[in-house]
């Protein structure tokens, strides 16, 4: 039993926060350079015609992988080899936390500076979606009105 007890850590004396924040921020700036690399190649399409499976793929397999990352190195490194689910679901908060933040920050850019007629494209590309269902160009117009604030940075 000695042997066991000079390898547990305890959990009351180690944050889940750094190693989050840290995985946080490596994820955020993958996802802000795969955002921007999907713009610039084209890969993501607002229109519908063509699907978004790739894109969506590579975003959770990285999302997953940095995820992953995050709970085996505060399980290895910092708790000595054990980690409960709570503090698993603790650090993925964080990671996912310091992400969202950066990736809100870089949507924003990308949308305000980089890519500005965005928003257009996919407003038409809703549009044309409405129209294409059957719906009365007007009706698809006004509603599109009504829903441009989610449009908006």
């Amino acid at each position: 039993m000695a042997n066991l007890d000079s390898i547990y850590t305890d959990p009351a004396t180690v944050s889940p926060r750094p190693t989050g924040m840290r995985w946080g921020i490596i994820l955020g700036c993958i996802s802000a350079v795969l955002a921007i690399a999907e713009q610039m190649t084209g890969m993501v399409d607002y229109t519908g015609v063509k699907s978004n499976l790739l894109p969506n793929i590579i975003t959770w397999v990285v999302v997953g992988g940095c995820c992953y990352m995050a709970v085996k190195q505060h399980r290895d490194n910092d708790l000595g080899g054990y980690i409960s689910i709570g503090r698993s679901l603790g650090v993925t908060f964080w990671t996912g936390l310091i992400a969202g933040i950066i990736s809100a920050v870089a949507a924003f850019i990308m949308i305000k500076f980089m890519v500005p007629d965005l928003k257009d494209k996919m407003m038409d590309a809703v549009t044309t979606q409405m129209e294409n269902k059957g719906q009365d160009p007007e009706q698809a117009k006004k509603g599109m009105e009504m829903m441009s604030f989610m449009f908006n940075p």
